[in-house]
């Protein structure tokens, strides 16, 4: 039965639906002639027999691709929306293997598109909503963290240049709180690991005996000066690593926040924001230094625009910086608190005033 399918062959072609979506088989990726169907199905349909986490919304119908024949190997899919509430909370999901996962995709004005090298069985958009916070800290507090998990990170590893884990300080427990320790080295070590296939091996059965026989939730892999030529090894080394440790905890990756090209997009350098979005569990992002930086249209609004196209936004974790920095014609330094609130001793208030009125000059 071929009713209600249309024919691609080996050219491509598109498919569109009465709503302005739109399925273009690309030449590449067509092979012999495809029967395709693009059927949409309410989201109160699919919600009830393919319901998405608390956390996640649909907000669109849900998008089903049936094929008869050789089905594409590679297509881009552009879905509308019409819902402009929040707009940049809208990501595309898939339906596959019997759950729903997030797909990188890019807003456009009026639709969200992706581009497959495998399609799917199904496909909608879907809000985030406001999930359950979760602080990472390097130092437990005193007192708790209200209403939020509390994520314990010591700085606590490093690394040798045969790959073997150094530890610098006990591991504890934490009093019960999750314990995913930070793993650094510094660049020439960092460098001399990925360029050794040995010392790769070595590295990777290491971190995971050690989250296995100290009983961690998880490990951060927190390197730096890693070189950009070594991107492809950075990345098989965190997929083999994945896979080597227990399914139950958390790979964590802190990459570099990256430059801003001048005719638009980013610079990752050796890390391939995409890949490790979809093998880790969280990536942690060091957020840009300069108060000015987050004006509306600066350089911290597009780079977290860009981030959530690349990464799951339910991934993405912003490492502000919390030391005190002082800054003279755009050259940031770290100065202490007392260094930082020195020029406050020299203010005094005029002893005549007793009464201050909004926007009155005090000084």
């Amino acid at each position: 039965q071929t009713i209600g399918y249309q024919s691609i062959g080996a050219e491509g072609g598109s498919i569109n639906t009465d709503d302005g979506a739109q399925l273009t088989v690309l030449p590449a990726g067509a092979g012999r002639t495809a029967w395709i169907n693009l059927a949409t199905y309410p989201s109160e349909q699919a919600a009830a027999t393919s319901p998405l986490p608390e956390d996640l919304q649909l907000v669109s119908p849900v998008y089903q691709l049936q094929f008869r024949g050789d089905a594409p190997r590679s297509a881009v899919l552009s879905l509308p929306y019409t819902d402009n509430e929040s707009p940049e909370t809208i990501d595309l999901y898939r339906w596959q293997d019997g759950a729903w996962e997030w797909q990188s995709s890019q807003r456009l004005a009026g639709s969200i598109e992706t581009q497959f090298d495998d399609l799917p069985a199904a496909v909608a958009l879907v809000r985030s909503l406001p999930a359950s916070p979760e602080v990472t800290v390097e130092s437990m507090p005193e007192t708790g963290i209200s209403e939020a998990t509390v994520i314990f990170s010591p700085s606590a590893l490093t690394v040798s240049s045969d790959g073997e884990i150094i530890s610098g300080s006990e591991l504890s427990d934490a009093e019960g709180t999750a314990v995913v320790p930070k793993l650094q080295s510094d660049p020439a070590t960092t460098n001399e690991i990925f360029r050794s296939d040995t010392a790769q091996a070595a590295h990777k059965a290491a971190i995971a005996d050690l989250v296995v026989d100290q009983g961690l939730a998880g490990i951060e892999i927190a390197y730096q000066g890693l070189a950009a030529d070594l991107k492809p090894e950075f990345t098989a080394f965190l997929a083999d690593l994945r896979q080597q440790l227990p399914n139950e905890t958390r790979l964590v990756v802190r990459v570099e926040t990256p430059r801003p090209l001048a005719g638009g997009g980013w610079d990752t350098g050796p890390y391939d924001w995409a890949a490790i979005g979809q093998i880790a569990d969280a990536v942690t992002v060091p957020a840009l230094p300069h108060p000015d930086d987050y004006v509306e249209g600066g350089p911290m609004p597009a780079l977290m625009d860009w981030a959530v196209t690349q990464v799951n936004r339910r991934k993405l974790q912003l490492v502000p910086q919390t030391s005190s920095t002082q800054w003279v014609e755009g050259m940031g330094s770290a100065v202490s608190v007392a260094d930082a609130l020195e020029p406050m001793e020299q203010i005094t208030a005029a002893p005549s005033l007793t009464e201050l009125m909004p926007g009155q000059e005090v000084l």
